[in-house]
């Protein structure tokens, strides 16, 4: 099992948006992504990376990665990757954030306070994508890039 990030430097577009590439390497899976750089910068993403994993570890259950922030006040829904802490592993699940759900009110500097409990199976019954990686693997892969 293995966990890398990797964000890169160059900023290409993606639907006529400027965006930076990056991907997840999930115990052998590359899991990419675009960070949209219309409302935060690449600086701006890896602070939110590193104070959400910090106050994930602090209460012990689960840090969420927003991989492409909106203006709130106009985003339809926010994309995030969530590691939940269980033990030794990490399970790493892909979500969308949909912002009706949370009354129009979003605060990306409390994007953990948004995540339920690990569910398995979605609302229709299907099984839930997720990786198992150790979780001082992840602490050691986002450690390097923040």
């Amino acid at each position: 099992m293995s966990f890398n990030v990797i964000v890169s430097d160059n900023v290409s577009e993606h639907y006529n948006e400027p965006v930076i590439e990056g991907s997840f390497d999930l115990s052998g899976n590359h899991e990419k992504f675009s960070l949209a750089l219309s409302y935060w910068t690449r600086e701006q993403y890896l602070e939110s990376w590193r104070c959400s994993i910090n106050a994930g570890l602090k209460i012990g259950q689960h840090t969420a990665i927003i991989t492409s922030m909106r203006d709130p006040q106009n985003a339809n829904f926010i994309p995030v990757w969530i590691f939940y802490y269980g033990g030794l592993e990490c399970l790493v699940q892909n979500k969308i954030l949909f912002l009706q759900d949370y009354g129009g009110e979003f605060s990306p500097n409390s994007v953990n306070s948004y995540i339920r409990q690990r569910e398995t199976h979605n609302e229709d019954g299907a099984r839930i994508s997720e990786w198992v990686v150790p979780v001082q693997e992840v602490l050691a892969g986002f450690d390097a890039l923040i």
